[in-house]
């Protein structure tokens, strides 16, 4: 997945794989507090991604964006070369109350002259398409 300019969100499956030091699983195991500090691993590791705003929710990406390849009218599939489209990009996220969501961003590109830096679009909250529940 390509990594984008402005931080955005994966699937809590995609954390199962967080790796901590023997030493330090030990010494968790020895306090009790194992299973409090993984998940404090995890929200710290889904967190690192930031936040979004849409309709008045706020949503927590846990994936960076890339693009969606969802067909729809005036995609990049509708365009000729030098032609003004519409990029599409998504990323996995969860609703404050832990609903998993994806959302969409979409900005306006020319077939043939797509930005080599894809951190140059406006990721603001502006940008947001749509919020679809997973």
């Amino acid at each position: 997945m390509k990594k984008l300019g402005r931080p955005v969100t994966g699937r809590a499956k995609q954390h199962a794989s967080i790796k901590l030091p023997a030493r330090q699983i030990a010494w968790l195991k020895s306090t009790g507090n194992l299973s409090g500090t993984i998940e404090k691993i995890v929200e710290e590791k889904m967190s690192t991604y930031g936040t979004v705003n849409y309709q008045g929710q706020q949503y927590r990406l846990t994936e960076d964006a890339s693009l969606s390849n969802r067909l729809f009218n005036g995609g990049w599939q509708d365009a000729v070369d030098g032609a003004q489209y519409i990029a599409e990009y998504c990323a996995s996220g969860v609703s404050l109350e832990g609903a998993p969501v994806t959302i969409y961003w979409q900005f306006e590109a020319v077939k043939g002259m797509e930005p080599e830096d894809e951190g140059s679009y406006d990721w603001g909250d502006g940008s947001i398409s749509q919020v679809r529940p997973q």
